[in-house]
């Protein structure tokens, strides 16, 4: 071979020698880039990864930082399984199952949080086990997440329940109010039989106040904004709070003289005071004392300086006080937050304190919570206070001082209860009543009436046909006829696509007087619009 030819190979190879270098240079430089993007994904996705040999030390460590599980990607590499996880055998164990040639996955939990732990055996080309793979995943916020979603769902269905037993409950305190309210307008204070009659009607009253909190719980019941006096509310739950509380807890109420009145829904302040109270209880497993205290207070500047979501100005205070566990700070920060609670499984929802909390702030009040772990719990709520000169006319007027009538009144209502108590009321005030349990039975009625429908009292929701469909049908017949609507469900929900904004209603449950007063002022309209007195209204009395 020529010289020259010699000096061409050689040329040739050292090129050749250079072009495998650079290839080299930028293969080498490819896989940094590879293993950046690599390490920079692990880092950022919620997931631990982790390598070890055969004898459990750390070969590869990467993601993101668990402290739970004691993992720092830095931290762990060339160190040993069991000086890492000494106090997690669980871990170790997936491990040495991975390390035998099988798959391995586990759920830890523990103070730090819930962790997905999976170990799998590592093996090389060949297919030769040469260590293990391990991935851990915190699903601390996902399992919170998940609860909370099953307490919602949970929630949404007893809701659901409890609207319907409310509505059941209204029409059956309906005859109850009702009866007991008329009774009482026949008898005077100065018979035996007053006081207990007034116990039944005081005892309905609460009940009904009862049926407003599920409405209200299921969310078809408004709050009902007025003047509350909170010694009255403190002292009507007074038996019901010591039989909620048990015989070990000793119930005190403190009840100031000189409070004036807050703007608030009675039913609604009830909840707060038993909640409270359930709380209470429950701090004092082994018996103690629950104090319910009101006072009148006036938050100065400096107490607003301290506290700066309040604003200064007359209050009544509601003080809750118990003598039981007490919280530390970390759980006073945190048990106004739905679904929080520190009881054991299935024995509290996590909403009581939420509950209260939100109540107090629609009744533009504040509440605070002082405590100390061992040394009680006493929550604090200001509420606003009004002038108590307010409270004034609240009770309702004497039924027996209600306007009568002779008018003819077509009762349609499905409940027998309500319909027996609402005919009677009627009769017993002058007026001619037809009765009727269903639409269709109404309707016929109104085919063989001889004379003027002057007023129709209806149900809104009854099997077949609903009361506004019943009374468009009605009008054909009989247009001269006024019509009003009752219902145990709430009017704003009647209302939503069932009921005419404007057309009257009544909501059960309801008394003589509402009934009375109700269906005199729309016979007065009817018959003002008709040119004819309530008595020469009433002359034309129908026959079937």
């Amino acid at each position: 071979m020529s010289l020259s030819v010699l000096a061409v190979a050689a040329s040739v190879l050292a090129a050749a020698t250079i072009l495998l270098l650079v290839h080299r240079v930028r293969l080498r430089a490819a896989i940094r880039v590879a293993d950046a993007r690599l390490q920079m994904a692990l880092a950022a996705a919620p997931v631990a990864l982790w390598s070890v040999d055969p004898q459990g030390a750390v070969t590869f460590a990467a993601g993101t930082r668990i402290d739970g599980l004691h993992f720092t990607p830095d931290d762990l590499r060339g160190r040993q399984l069991g000086e890492l996880w000494a106090d997690v055998p669980v871990l170790q164990d997936a491990h040495r199952q991975a390390l035998a040639g099988s798959t391995d996955t586990r759920r830890i939990e523990s103070e730090h949080g819930i962790f997905d732990v999976a170990c799998a055996p590592l093996l090389d080309a060949r297919g030769r086990l040469i260590g293990a793979l391990g991935t851990a995943v915190d699903v601390t916020e996902r399992e919170s997440l998940d609860e909370q979603l099953r307490q919602a769902q949970k929630m949404e269905a007893i809701g659901r329940f409890t609207g319907g037993i409310a509505h059941d409950f209204n029409n059956v305190l309906t005859a109850i109010l009702g009866y007991s309210d008329m009774t009482l307008a026949q008898i005077g204070p100065d018979k035996p039989i007053w006081k207990d009659l007034r116990d039944i009607h005081q005892a309905a009253t609460r009940a009904a106040s009862l049926t407003r909190q599920l409405l209200a719980f299921s969310r078809k019941q408004r709050l009902k904004l007025g003047p509350v006096d909170l010694n009255a509310i403190a002292r009507d739950i007074d038996k019901l709070l010591r039989r909620l509380i048990g015989e070990d807890v000793t119930l005190r109420l403190d009840l100031a003289d000189d409070i004036g009145a807050i703007t608030a829904d009675a039913g609604q302040l009830e909840q707060v005071i038993m909640n409270l109270a359930v709380n209470a209880r429950d701090a004092m497993s082994g018996g103690g004392t629950l104090t319910v205290t009101t006072s009148r207070t006036q938050l100065a500047d400096s107490y607003v300086n301290e506290h700066k979501s309040v604003l200064p100005g007359p209050y009544v205070q509601l003080t809750v006080t118990d003598t039981g566990c007490g919280m530390d700070a970390r759980t006073q920060a945190r048990i106004f937050e739905p679904f929080f609670t520190t009881k054991e499984s299935g024995k509290g929802t996590g909403l009581g304190l939420a509950t209260v909390y939100s109540i107090v702030k629609q009744f533009g009040g504040y509440i605070f919570v002082y405590s100390e772990a061992g040394h009680g719990t006493t929550f604090k709520i200001y509420f606003p206070e009004i002038d108590v000169a307010a409270l004034a006319g609240a009770s309702g007027e004497d039924v027996r001082l209600m306007p009568s009538g002779t008018e003819n009144v077509l009762l349609v209502e499905d409940e027998d209860s309500v319909r027996a108590f609402t005919a009677a009321v009627l009769k017993r005030y002058g007026y001619h009543v037809l009765e009727a349990s269903a639409p269709a039975e109404a309707l016929l009625l109104a085919d063989c009436v001889s004379g003027s429908i002057h007023l129709v009292l209806t149900d809104v929701i009854m099997p077949g046909m609903t009361g506004p469909a019943m009374a468009d049908r009605l009008r054909l017949r009989h247009p001269e006829a006024a019509i009003v609507f009752m219902s145990g469900y709430p009017e704003h929900v009647v209302r939503e696509g069932i009921l005419d904004a404007k057309a009257p209603f009544l909501e059960k449950p309801f008394t003589s007087t509402a009934l009375l007063k109700l269906v005199r002022e729309k016979l007065d309209e009817r018959n003002a619009i008709a040119g004819v007195g309530a008595l020469g209204a009433g002359a034309c009395v129908w026959t079937t």
